[in-house]
């Protein structure tokens, strides 16, 4: 690139040339132009990123990197959608696209959940709520795990949903239960038409 050899596969660290506002609304729009649909990167998002990752002078790796974004798990056999709404199967069903009637969708107020049981331990990397309305997103959410389903660990992640898909990214993680809980508080109703989950099988 002008005259320049670059070496392929590496992403800069974050340093702190650009501020927290600025990278979240670069990488917003990165991820919602050029037929790209993908969640809000948030301000605070990427100040979390940059406090854990300070120390880091050399660039990243492809390796290092899918460490954090394993794929989408597409096999859900044996998965056991719970929930204190409406029908939670439908959020692991499939069918994203079916409407109301083939989603989950709870109270959109504090204390609303939705938990699958995977039926063996995976490591998880992040996962994505999709709605049919763009209104019926979490307003703000917390992710824990469990080994059991009974003994629930601290938030994993915590973020604010988005339009019709909120993304929620957080350190690797194995586990067999993950529970989503809503903490926001605004319309009546949230809803999750289709939680797809990334990970990959532990060995």
């Amino acid at each position: 690139l002008d005259g320049k050899t670059y070496q392929a596969g590496l992403m800069a660290p974050l340093g702190h040339e650009q501020n927290d506002d600025w990278c979240a609304a670069v990488l917003t729009y990165i991820r919602q132009e050029w037929t790209n649909d993908a969640s809000v990167i948030r301000p605070a998002e990427v100040a979390a990123i940059r406090e854990s990752s300070q120390d880091r002078k050399a660039p990243w790796t492809e390796a290092e990197i899918a460490e954090f974004s394993a794929p989408l798990i597409e096999d859900r056999t044996g998965w056991i959608a719970t929930g204190n709404g409406h029908t939670p199967a439908n959020a692991i069903d499939g069918n994203g696209g079916g409407g109301h009637d083939h989603a989950w969708h709870s109270q959109n107020s504090p204390g609303a959940w939705l938990a699958v049981d995977f039926g063996k331990p995976l490591r998880l990397t992040h996962l994505v709520m999709e709605c049919t309305d763009p209104d019926f997103y979490p307003r703000s959410y917390e992710i824990r795990v469990s080994g059991d389903g009974k003994e629930w660990s601290e938030p994993i992640a915590t973020g604010q949903g988005h339009g019709i898909r909120t993304q929620a990214s957080f350190e690797p993680v194995i586990t067999r239960h993950l529970k989503i809980i809503q903490t926001g508080n605004a319309v009546p109703r949230w809803m999750v038409a289709e939680l797809r989950v990334h990970g990959e099988p532990v060995p």
